[in-house]
């Protein structure tokens, strides 16, 4: 995914586009993956980025909407960039806890459906949804 103008939209949300939060939203568009807070303190430490500065800098990307958590049925959380071109979702080792993209769900066919069963709901305004299973390696 790729961020049009990661300052901008700093600037957009109310924030100062700093060396640190631009570095962070850098780290998050080159990965392939969700990275837990842990793996981006360690890939940002030597960018001389305090830890305190990556998790308040996450907190709030997640709360405008820059940053996006995942979490993995109870693993911890993690972080990727919203797509917004694509309806992207994850498929999780349950084993060794790799994960890989894969793109689109049918969603219109699930939701007409799950509305159709539902008495409560008229609307679904967002979903999520992810597989789990043993990658090639664990299997």
């Amino acid at each position: 995914m790729q961020i049009r103008d990661p300052g901008a939209i700093l600037k957009n949300a109310g924030f100062r586009a700093t060396k640190p939060r631009l570095l962070l939203l850098e780290l998050l568009e080159k990965s392939h993956t969700p990275l837990s807070i842990h793996d981006i303190v360690a890939k940002l430490i030597n960018d001389d980025i305090d830890r305190v500065t990556v998790y308040r800098s996450i907190e709030a990307f997640v709360r405008i909407g820059v940053v996006r958590e995942v979490d993995f049925q109870g693993q911890l959380a993690r972080y990727e960039l919203p797509d917004t071109e694509y309806d992207h979702h994850h498929i999780v080792c349950t084993k060794c806890h790799k994960i890989e993209d894969f793109i689109g769900c049918d969603v219109e066919r699930i939701e007409k459906k799950a509305l159709h069963q539902s008495r409560s709901f008229s609307r679904i305004s967002s979903h999520s949804f992810d597989l789990y299973g043993l990658c090639n390696s664990c299997a």
